[in-house]
C-alpha cells in the first residue's frame, strides 16, 4: 500500500509540474506583455521563442511514461540555461 501511495504521489508532482511548466512556457511565448518585456534586454526575439518551445517540447516529454527521464533531463538544462541566461541580462 505504502508504495502504491508513493508512486501515485510522484504521478501527479510529475503531472503538476510538466502541466504547470508547458503553461508558463506558453503563455511565455504567446503573451504580449512576455514579448515587451523581453524586448527590454536588446537580444533577438527568435531567443525568446526558441527559449520558449524547448521549455515546451520538454515539458510535453517530460508527461510521456516512455521518455519522462529524457524529459526531466531535458527541463533541467532548459531551465538552467534559462537561469543562466536570465541572469546574464539583467545587468
Amino acid at each position: 500500500m505504502n508504495h502504491d501511495r508513493a508512486h501515485s504521489a510522484l504521478l501527479v508532482l510529475q503531472w503538476v509540474i510538466g502541466l504547470v511548466t508547458l503553461a508558463e512556457a506558453a503563455a511565455f511565448a504567446f503573451s504580449p506583455t512576455s514579448a515587451h518585456g523581453f524586448a527590454k534586454t536588446g537580444l533577438p526575439d527568435f531567443i525568446q521563442l526558441a527559449l520558449a518551445w524547448s521549455e515546451m517540447g520538454a515539458a510535453i516529454l517530460f508527461l510521456i511514461p516512455r521518455v519522462v527521464v529524457a524529459g526531466g533531463w531535458l527541463l533541467i538544462g532548459v531551465l538552467a540555461f534559462a537561469i543562466v541566461f536570465h541572469s546574464c541580462t539583467d545587468g
